[in-house]
């Protein structure tokens, strides 16, 4: 007896602990110590979850914030004036960064001497080794304003002495001499912000007109059936180069921009309008006269009071599928 007792014990010691189950933790699911939390997790909260889950999403995620936070800063990580030209500067090629130089590790490039070929009486640029133009990070530059506001010459990436009149171009200039990354990313505030402010005006126009029609019906949701349909049967490449090729060319940059937008939000409305008036018209078919409040006590409600609480929730995929799309 005191023998199989010993070596149970011993067992007993040496064996290993069993895992609990609720403990564990699986790299594709969701923590398995809180199974009600899955039952009660609200919609964005699944999304969010399964979000995480997709390292190609995440990734590209982290790379639209980049995208988004250059074209809210435009000139913070402009190298260079965009709107400086220099006729001597012309279709200057690419500098690279260079970190190794014998002096020590420091990023810098090298200055670039140009020269007219006599034969095809073009610039040939050759970079001069010999010297360098030393680069820092949080260097000062050209004067400008954030979001108009604030004014900061503080830039990411720049020359270390700002006084010396050394400039790189870190993807070269155009024909007028005009810095081709800092023009290519005050272009892409523009590039984004106007399909921004397009499809906001879009979502606008769906739910408003959308809303008039399945909530009202009658001549309103007639007439704008027939406006829907007539648009949807428009080819909309063509009407927009039209529409945009009839603008004014005398027009200020601002008014082109927000000439663009209209035009844009005008013809993109039309599909998340028929279904803001379907989820309308699919609730006048129910029963809402009364509903059960928190205390479990009917309380009756008109068809308005309602309908928009409930569009809220009925509406919201098609109106995410268009911001997204």
């Amino acid at each position: 007896m005191n023998s199989e007792s010993t070596n149970s014990s011993v067992e007993e010691v040496f064996q290993p602990a069993p895992m609990d189950s609720e403990k564990k933790m699986d790299s594709n699911k969701v923590p398995q110590e809180e199974p009600e939390a899955i039952e009660v997790a609200p919609n964005w909260k699944l999304v969010w979850w399964r979000f995480k889950k997709h390292r190609l999403a995440v990734i590209s995620g982290w790379i639209l914030i980049i995208i988004a936070l250059i074209a809210l800063f435009p000139d913070f990580f402009s190298t260079q004036n965009p709107h400086k030209s220099s006729a001597m500067k012309s279709f200057i090629p690419v500098q690279g960064i260079h970190f190794f130089h014998e002096q020590g590790i420091f990023p810098h490039a090298y200055q670039l001497k140009g020269k007219r070929n006599r034969t095809t009486l073009k610039m040939e640029w050759v970079a001069n080794e010999s010297r360098i133009i030393p680069l820092s990070f949080w260097v000062e530059g050209y004067d400008y304003k954030i979001f108009g506001l604030i004014s900061s010459n503080i830039h990411f990436l720049g020359v270390s002495d700002p006084k010396s009149r050394k400039t790189f171009h870190l993807l070269g200039t155009d024909r007028l001499g005009r810095d081709q990354l800092s023009r290519l990313i005050h272009g892409t505030r523009v590039s984004l912000s106007i399909g921004l402010v397009a499809v906001f005006l879009s979502i606008f126009l769906g739910i408003l007109l959308g809303g008039i029609s399945g909530y009202y019906g009658g001549w309103a949701d007639l007439i704008i059936q027939r406006l829907i349909e007539i648009l949807q049967s428009l080819p909309p490449i063509p009407i927009w180069m039209a529409l945009t090729a009839s603008l004014p060319r005398d027009w200020t940059v601002e008014q082109t921009y927000f000439a663009i937008t209209i035009i844009l939000s005008l013809l993109g409305w039309t599909t998340l309008g028929r279904e803001v008036r379907g989820r309308f018209l699919s609730m006048r078919e129910e029963d809402l006269s009364w509903r059960p409040t928190w205390q479990g006590v009917a309380k009756c409600v008109s068809f308005s009071d309602t309908c928009f609480l409930r569009l809220r929730v009925t509406a919201l995929p098609p109106v995410l599928w268009r911001f997204l799309s």
